[in-house]
């Protein structure tokens, strides 16, 4: 019965609505004056809908030819707050496992369901570790514990707590174990840090913990304990990535080509110099065909990244699906060599060398031009056949072919494996206290029409169907996805688009200010100086239009009449921050994302995390068209209780990022919150809606598509004491 009433309360989502209200054109006449009606009860979930009346819907008035934006990428596997702390947790238990020489193979589970090991961990750790626990017959307070976190669900005491306490034992006992044996090191180190540092004992060897200067340590390779230990062979200097920008200089290797500032790398037997030249070699015309590309697919040896040679023809492919043939036209040297191509059609361009050693490795055919567009490619030779013997980093996701690496393999071996690159990175890490803070990296830069293309591309390739699916379903799968830390899935997100430099999507006063002028030139120059009774300046836009322009059709009449009256309506986002009753009219300076609209585009489970808006301030969001986006709302009044579940749920994260809910790059389950006692409410948001959030509402959510959106905050004189706790919250 419980659960019948909380279907029927969510309606099949994952928590109840927020209040939607359908205001009637006497209402809808000033937007802050409807606001204020209806806070008293809006408020309580944090957000409200606002559907405008019938018939109020402003043209889209962004120039889609200029309007340029970046990216923000996006990876869902971590932007949930559990999944993320599980994930750091589980990458550097499993790099643990795998130097231990006993890889892990598959993630354990716990009552039919992926375990929460760093929850785990933390758990037994804080109650004194496994002897602790195990002495006490403390296993039941591990599992209770473990039950509040995690959506572990109950089982019979016996069952699962001898199972908590194999899992425990067989994977987290032995990284006990190796933790404090560390922390035991660095206590010891830091107390004895003045005999330490005394020219009797020289730091580089009284440490034994962090190595002098990256210096390798000198292991023995006979047996599986140091896997992915340096050998004589050197792995790449960095990850090769397909995009340009990540391919300045040629792809190195020993005795392949000359380093940067002329300096041969260590090992070089000899360094070949990049000349410029656009004379074809006298070789063979059959070696420059792009089947001459083609490497031996029974080959069991590293093969260099190919030379560019002038009359070298390739295959490359581009999103979308286009595969064109190109061919190398002239070789440019210097400090960043770059390679002259011309394509099939005439079009050309120019390519840096190591992007040119890149697509040249799979140009043979469009099958193998496609690879370097998913980057999926052997770091070494650069080149993406044999797929059968590629071998997959379990951190960076970078290829490997086993006859590749600086220890060949017979076989593609089972468990985690990790490259070099990975290692070294974490043995640099796990030495010294990290002060990064998580943030979503810069993506590319797109037009709306091409991020459109990829974001439908996207989505339905992800479905595999050009169906989409229902809200439910998308928010059911977006969850799931989201806490499954494994599982690395990333989007693009277009935020925080400053409308004063790309345009509002609303039509504005100085676009009407401009049409006005121009018609106005027209109308001028078909009257020319005649005396008439009227001022031109004083004619309305329809009658300029019609004698200016000599044009009178009705639809031109109402297009115009449109741009005008949306123009300065008070629900235009450009005119609300300082309409009459806003305490933002007040403010002389016009700040980005305040008072200046920002525009947001998205895709497919692009998200938009848990935070308050600066200052408590209200906000208010239209969707100008697209997919409807996802929201969740918590009320102002239980935004400390939000924060305090926040840090319980995730003590780690916010260990080292006392602010993180103030950084917009975390989300936590709905779900989750409620089962802590925090009112989350949700809500659809459809194209031509408002969603409005009140002061101190912590809020969140998604997009379910291609969409576009644009939102500004306001303030009304019930927000000042407000504005007082956002004041005394920053100063803590």
């Amino acid at each position: 019965m419980a659960n019948e009433e909380k279907m029927a309360e969510s309606d099949g989502y994952i928590c109840p609505p927020c209040r939607i209200y359908y205001p009637t054109p006497q209402e809808f006449i000033n937007p802050l004056t409807y606001i204020a009606s209806i806070r008293a009860e809006a408020s309580q979930t944090g957000i409200c809908k606002i559907v405008p009346p019938q018939g109020w819907r402003p043209p889209f008035a962004v120039n889609e030819k200029k309007f340029r934006f970046r990216t923000r990428l996006q990876p869902l596997n971590s932007i949930e707050g559990n999944s993320r702390q599980e994930g750091k947790f589980l990458e550097s238990l499993r790099m643990f496992l795998y130097r231990k020489g006993t890889p892990m193979h598959e993630l354990p589970t716990l009552n039919g369901k992926v375990a929460n090991l760093s929850l785990l961990y933390k758990i037994v750790v804080d109650q004194g570790g496994y002897e602790a626990v195990t002495q006490q017959s403390s296993w039941s307070s591990v599992v209770h514990n473990l039950h509040e976190l995690t959506d572990l669900l109950e089982v019979p005491c016996s069952t699962i707590e001898e199972d908590t306490r194999s899992l425990y034992s067989t994977w987290l006992l032995p990284y006990e174990i190796h933790q404090k044996g560390l922390e035991k090191s660095t206590s010891k180190i830091q107390n004895q840090g003045d005999v330490v540092n005394s020219p009797e004992h020289p730091s580089g060897t009284a440490l034994p913990v962090k190595r002098g200067r990256g210096r390798p340590k000198k292991v023995d390779l006979s047996d599986g304990s140091n896997v992915g230990s340096p050998t004589p062979c050197s792995p790449p200097d960095q990850r090769v990535e397909s995009n340009e920008s990540a391919q300045s200089t040629p792809i190195i290797f020993p005795g392949l080509i000359k380093r940067g500032r002329g300096r041969p790398r260590k090992g070089a037997t000899s360094a070949i110099r990049i000349l410029s030249s656009d004379v074809p070699e006298d070789v063979d015309p059959a070696e420059l065909e792009p089947s001459a590309l083609a490497a031996d697919p029974e080959r069991n040896s590293r093969l260099d990244p190919p030379m560019v040679r002038v009359g070298q023809k390739f295959y490359r492919s581009y999103q979308g699906g286009t595969t064109i043939l190109g061919e190398v036209k002239k070789v440019i040297g210097g400090k960043k060599p770059t390679v002259s191509v011309e394509y099939a059609g005439g079009s050309k361009e120019t390519i840096s060398y190591g992007s040119m050693q890149l697509l040249l490795a799979n140009g043979k055919d469009s099958a193998s031009a496609e690879l370097v567009l998913t980057n999926q490619i052997c770091q070494y030779c650069l080149r993406g056949d044999c797929w059968e013997k590629m071998l997959l980093c379990d951190s960076c996701n970078g290829g490997y072919h086993i006859f590749c690496l600086c220890r060949p393999l017979a076989e593609v071996p089972q468990g985690d494996w990790y490259c070099e690159l990975c290692m070294a990175e974490h043995e640099k890490e796990s030495n010294t206290v990290s002060s990064e803070k998580f943030g979503f990296e810069m993506g590319a830069e797109y037009t709306l029409a091409s991020f459109k293309a990829k974001a439908d591309e996207w989505q339905q390739a992800y479905f595999q169907s050009s169906t989409i699916p229902t809200i439910q379903e998308l928010e059911k799968e977006y969850w799931r996805v989201l806490l499954t830390p494994h599982q690395k899935i990333q989007v693009e997100y277009g935020s925080d688009i400053d409308t004063a430099a790309m345009g509002s999507g609303f039509p504005t006063i100085e676009k009407v200010r401009k049409v006005r002028n121009r018609l106005l030139d027209r109308y001028n120059s078909v009257h020319g100086n005649t005396n008439r009774d009227e001022d031109p300046n004083e004619l309305g836009l329809r009658r300029l239009l019609a004698e200016g322009l000599n044009m009178d059709t009705e639809s031109n009449f109402d297009y115009i009449n449109q741009i005008d009256m949306y123009a300065h309506s008070p629900w235009n986002l450009t005119n609300l921050p300082k309409l009459n009753g806003s305490m933002l009219q007040y403010l002389d300076e016009n700040i980005k994302g305040v008072m200046v609209p920002w525009m947001y585009v998205g895709m497919c489970f692009s998200t938009f995390c848990w935070h308050v808006e600066d200052h408590n301030f209200y906000s208010i969001s239209y969707l100008h068209r697209g997919a409807p986006k996802t929201w969740y709302g918590v009320p102002g009044h239980a935004a400390a209780k939000m924060e305090e579940v926040m840090r319980k749920i995730t003590p780690n994260l916010f260990g080292t990022q006392p602010d993180l809910h103030m950084q917009l790059v975390t989300m936590f389950s709905p779900t989750m919150l409620r089962k802590h006692g925090i009112p989350v409410y949700r809500a659809t948001h459809e194209p031509n809606e408002f969603i409005v959030t009140f002061p101190s509402a912590y809020h969140s959510g998604y997009n379910n598509g291609f969409n576009l959106a644009e939102a500004v905050n306001f303030a009304t004189p019930d927000w000042i004491s407000w504005g007082h706790v956002a004041v005394q919250n920053y100063k803590k």
